[in-house]
């Protein structure tokens, strides 16, 4: 059965989610990926990074005193996925994502919430093949679990198999 059926409408496909918790240590360098022929194709991906902050500062990541220092990046069989990769601070995220959103969390304590999506099925027919082997994921170079202003950075992954 190929992509082109399923998307014909002559096979049924399951779509699915995957979350990336990458709030780890990634001294030197750490992949968090999602699990090989997890997916067929990858229709849209979100960043979401929730850190207490009353007042976002562009230069610095979340709300810490400073810009990491290597950064993360999102990556697609081995290769960087964006020009303007890795994420080093707050501003990065204009700089690779579509629709990015600021917005405080309501969580009582001044928290800011920064999304980026990327929907890669507006950018082809179907989004991002996935194929047999290939692997999606995210590169983290720094400590994350040692910045205290950080509530949550995960990467959400949906898309589809056709092949259940």
């Amino acid at each position: 059965m190929s992509v082109y059926d399923v998307i014909q409408g002559q096979s049924e496909a399951i779509v699915k989610i995957e979350v990336l918790d990458l709030k780890v240590d990634g001294d030197p360098a750490v992949e968090v990926n999602v699990p090989a022929n997890t997916f067929d194709m990858i229709t849209r991906v979100v960043v979401s990074l929730r850190f207490a902050d009353a007042a976002v500062e562009w230069d610095k990541f979340a709300n810490e005193a400073s810009a990491l220092t290597n950064g993360w990046f999102l990556h697609h069989d081995g290769q960087a996925m964006f020009e303007a990769s890795p994420i080093k601070d707050n501003g990065d995220f204009y700089n690779i994502g579509f629709d990015v959103n600021l917005v405080a969390d309501g969580a009582g304590t001044p928290n800011q919430v920064l999304t980026a999506r990327w929907s890669f099925d507006k950018m082809s027919p179907w989004g991002l093949p996935a194929w047999s082997g290939e692997i999606f994921g995210a590169t983290v170079q720094d400590d994350m679990t040692v910045l205290a202003t950080i509530g949550e950075l995960e990467v959400f992954v949906q898309g589809w198999v056709a092949h259940p």
